[in-house]
């Protein structure tokens, strides 16, 4: 009796072994699955945070060549006006804007000279483009912009068009608003106004309004405008003996391409892909 109680014990015990063997060997196919992942996902990190760390030293090293250039801008500012006065062939204006190509096949081409007499470079997809200044020689009427490309070529764009056309878009005043001086640029055209829009006395959501459209048949009616602040979110509007600030974002031109022609949206229009970044 003991002997077979003794053999019945050994075989629960080998059974129990057994199984226990087999869960072990189960638990280490699925560990062994869990490493395999997991190290699959750590070199998914590991290139991910290698292409963040990329992309922030191209974010880097643009943002510090646009300080340096408003710097340098900032700067040369004076020279550049000087010497325009002194030549009147040559008309000079700062800008300060970057933007990206989406795609290339437009054949944009990039000289050694506002002249346009040698082509260094043609624009490719992706391309970064710093503007620093747009250049019109007034006698060819030939105007460009000065660019910079991917931090490192230098340049000239061809720009068939006068960007700065009858004084427009040049700094004519400066007003204290919130406390801080406000660059005025000269803007005179003609904006579609509609019913509700408000006029204020300064360029500023705190400033009193002077004056409310309504009362208009159509719900609309086009009204003249001789200013805008440099950001190109306020603009001068008149009526009558009224005038006052309004929102650039209430007017509409009734037009293709931007609202306000700007020197910076003119650029992007005319030269096809860009973005603005």
């Amino acid at each position: 009796m003991k002997v077979k109680l003794f053999l019945m014990v050994s075989c629960v015990c080998m059974l129990m072994i057994g199984c226990s063997k087999a869960d072990v060997s189960e638990e280490k196919s699925k560990n062994d699955l869990l490493v395999e992942e997991n190290s699959k996902l750590n070199i998914k990190i590991q290139d991910y945070e290698k292409l963040i760390s990329e992309l922030n030293a191209e974010n880097s090293n643009l943002k510090k060549a646009i300080e340096e250039l408003s710097a340098e801008n900032k700067a040369v500012e004076d020279k550049l006006e000087t010497e325009s006065e002194n030549d009147s062939g040559i008309e000079v204006h700062n800008l300060l804007y970057v933007m990206r190509f989406s795609s290339s096949g437009y054949d944009t081409k990039v000289y050694s000279t506002p002249n346009f007499e040698n082509s260094i470079y043609t624009i490719q997809t992706g391309d970064i483009v710093l503007v620093t200044k747009f250049i019109r020689l007034v006698e060819e009427d030939k105007c460009s912009i000065a660019v910079v490309i991917n931090n490192e070529l230098e340049g000239y764009i061809n720009i068939k068009s006068n960007l700065y056309k009858d004084g427009n878009f040049e700094v004519v005043d400066s007003l204290l608003v919130d406390e801080k001086e406000t660059k005025i640029l000269k803007m005179e055209t003609i904006y579609e106004v509609f019913n509700g829009a408000v006029l204020r006395e300064l360029p500023s959501e705190k400033s009193k309004i002077v004056y409310e459209v309504k009362d208009l048949s159509s719900g609309a009616d086009y009204f003249d405008f001789t200013q805008i602040t440099a950001d190109y979110k306020w603009a001068k509007m008149k009526t009558g003996e009224t005038s006052g600030w309004i929102k650039s974002d209430c007017l509409s031109a009734g037009r293709g391409g931007p609202i306000i022609q700007s020197p910076e949206a003119r650029i992007q229009f005319i030269l096809i892909d860009s973005n603005e970044i």
